[in-house]
């Protein structure tokens, strides 16, 4: 399957960022070999990917600096934004082969000026296969601190969204029937 030039430059902006915001700055002798660590398939793929990485600088998305043949790149602001809008349909929770008898509770409590947050955190949830047990609460079996960390980051979200674990619910016959069928 051939990437348009689009979906290059958001595999590209995912690649850097995940490193970059890992490791703080990306640091390589040389944009050859930074791109040697991504493996193009041939030298189109790596011309393309090299001209992605000038793009995003271009458009302020990342700092890119040669200093003496070495190369320091790093996401700007406004490139962490970018990265974190693109980051968000890649979240996926993880099913565990074993249950930790513990539910995992999201609770919000979105102002209404900010309807449209609230919106879109409902469907992202049901999107990510948690249970809506009322309209602001929903539940899931297992781990996802991570990925509700993610969630109230992209949404900027942090006062409002909250994560509680549990030993016991109310109903938790009908949420093991729903999610351990």
């Amino acid at each position: 399957m051939r990437a348009n030039r689009k979906e290059i430059l958001s595999i590209t902006l995912k690649i850097l960022g995940s490193i970059i915001l890992v490791s703080g700055i990306i640091v390589a002798p040389g944009l050859a070999i930074l791109l040697r660590q991504f493996k193009p398939r041939n030298k189109k793929e790596f011309n393309q990917f090299r001209s992605s990485i000038y793009y995003l600088k271009k458009k302020g998305l990342i700092n890119y600096k040669n200093l003496g043949g070495e190369i320091k790149i790093g996401l700007t602001a406004k490139g962490e934004r970018a990265y974190k809008f693109l980051s968000i349909d890649d979240i996926k929770t993880h099913k565990s082969n074993v249950w930790d008898d513990l539910w995992r509770i999201v609770t919000f409590d979105i102002p209404e000026h900010k309807k449209t947050v609230r919106d879109a955190l409902r469907f992202k949830l049901k999107d990510l296969g948690f249970y809506p047990y009322q309209k602001s609460l929903f539940v899931y079996p297992y781990d996802c601190k991570n990925e509700i960390d993610l969630i109230k980051e992209f949404y900027g979200a942090h006062n409002y969204i909250f994560l509680i674990v549990a030993k016991k619910l109310d109903g938790e016959d009908n949420l093991k029937k729903h999610f351990f069928k």
